[in-house]
């Protein structure tokens, strides 16, 4: 046996297999974890951005109509997202997720006007 292995050894740090490990105690890790399954809403948020930029190009009266509403959807779906990470933030940030959710509701609201 190593010396290494002897000294790891000597601090009786024995895996405890009943217990979860530590990083899965915390409630907040559990719930990131599960959010963490829905990559790829995000994904999806990009292609439908990519969507909106095709309307763009096209330019003609329907698609600007088109793109102040799907613009407007897309900042009330982010404004959703800022709030939700501002209650679940435990930081000092969360004052900066809830500015930015006011922002986006604001400007979702302009767009969709």
């Amino acid at each position: 046996m190593s010396s290494q292995q002897e000294a790891v050894d000597s601090l009786n740090l024995k895996a405890d297999h009943g217990s979860p490990p530590i990083a899965l105690a915390d409630p907040f890790r559990r719930f990131a974890a599960q959010v963490a399954r829905y990559w790829w809403i995000e994904l999806a948020v990009g292609v439908l951005w990519l969507v909106i930029a095709g309307v763009v190009l096209k330019f003609d009266d329907a698609s600007v109509v088109t793109v102040g509403v799907l613009t407007g959807l897309m900042f009330l779906l982010f404004t959703a997202e800022d709030f939700v990470r501002a209650a679940l933030d435990a930081s000092g940030a969360r004052y900066l997720w809830a500015l930015f959710g006011g922002l986006m509701t604001s400007a979702g609201v302009l767009a969709l006007s």
